[in-house]
C-alpha cells in the first residue's frame, strides 16, 4: 500500500518526480502543483485512470499561482 498525502508541490523539474508526486496523492481531494519546468522533450506519462480520479493538477511559472 503506497502512502498518500492531501498535496505535494515538486519543484525539480524532473518528470519522473513529477509523475511519483502526482500518483501519491489521495482520491477525489488530492492537490498537486508542479512548479519545475521539465525538458521540452520529456512526456508525462501516467495510466489514464490516475486523470479520472478528481485530483487537481496545477502548474505555475515563476510562482504565479494562487492554491485554492
Amino acid at each position: 500500500m503506497t502512502n498518500r498525502v492531501d498535496s505535494r508541490i515538486e519543484c525539480t523539474g524532473r518528470t519522473t518526480a513529477m509523475i511519483s508526486t502526482f500518483e501519491c496523492v489521495y482520491d477525489g481531494w488530492g492537490v498537486v502543483v508542479l512548479v519545475g519546468v521539465p525538458n521540452k522533450d520529456d512526456a508525462f506519462k501516467t495510466f489514464p485512470i490516475n486523470l479520472l480520479n478528481e485530483t487537481t493538477l496545477e502548474g505555475t511559472f515563476f510562482i504565479n499561482n494562487k492554491l485554492h
